[in-house]
């Protein structure tokens, strides 16, 4: 929290998260494998997210009239690593061989921005007004790969490559009117 003036107190809040996955959470019971023990492929099962958030508040109080500000900046970042090798390696064996192992691989990085603005303010002793405006940014990209490998983990080609890059925005406008019909009731 830190104060520009005594009428501009700024609320500053960040947020940073990271989580690691080393390996997947599942057991395949498979001939020859004894408990505990998995077939997947090296290094995968593992997934590693970063999330970051930033806000900022600000409220200026100018007698009568109050300027309200909020602004949001977050970055999401995920990258995984599945074996996809039992679900769909049966349906590449015959292009691939009946050894070829499918790897899927998927990033993603999303960056939102947004920014409210309120001001509130009493037009008379039974009249309040709050008028408003909203702006968000969001974009992405994600690239999601399917890279098929021989049993001995020789690379052999990307079978699946794809890329997404959605963006999205908005800005809205809002208005409020209250009216005081007495101390215990207004709409």
């Amino acid at each position: 929290l830190g104060q520009v003036t005594d009428a501009f107190p700024v609320n500053l809040c960040p947020l940073a998260q990271e989580r690691d996955r080393d390996g997947g959470s599942f057991i395949n019971p498979l001939p020859g494998l004894s408990d505990q023990e998995q077939d997947s492929f090296p290094n995968s099962g593992t997934q590693n997210q970063k999330i970051q958030s930033y806000t900022a508040t600000m409220i200026a109080d100018l007698g009568k009239v109050n300027i309200t500000s909020l602004s949001g900046y977050s970055v999401f970042d995920q990258e995984q690593r599945l074996d996809y090798t039992r679900t769909i390696g049966p349906a590449r064996a015959p292009v691939y061989g009946a050894t070829a192992t499918t790897l899927l691989t998927h990033d993603t990085e999303t960056k939102k921005f947004s920014q409210e603005i309120r001001l509130a303010m009493p037009l008379t002793d039974s009249l309040d007004l709050l008028v408003g405006g909203f702006f968000t940014r969001e974009r992405s990209n994600s690239v999601q790969t399917q890279p098929v490998y021989t049993a001995a983990g020789q690379f052999v080609e990307f079978a699946v490559l794809t890329e997404a890059k959605p963006e999205f925005e908005e800005v809205a406008g809002f208005a409020n009117l209250t009216v005081k019909f007495s101390e215990q009731f207004d709409v």
